[in-house]
């Protein structure tokens, strides 16, 4: 759950930071795979519209 702090933040910055979500592990398996998919795609498009909001 948001807090209303959090929600105001999203609205205005397009984003909310929520620490300790992932684990020091999940964090680094995510950092690996981001690293290897910009190293092996370094020309692919963003697909930043299909992180938006429907």
């Amino acid at each position: 759950m948001f807090t209303s702090p959090q929600i105001e933040h999203c609205r205005t910055f397009g984003f909310v930071v929520l620490r300790g979500l992932f684990s020091p592990q999940e964090t680094a398996r995510l950092t690996a795979e981001v690293t290897e998919l910009r190293f092996n795609y370094p020309t692919a498009p963003c697909r930043c519209d299909a992180l938006a909001p429907a």
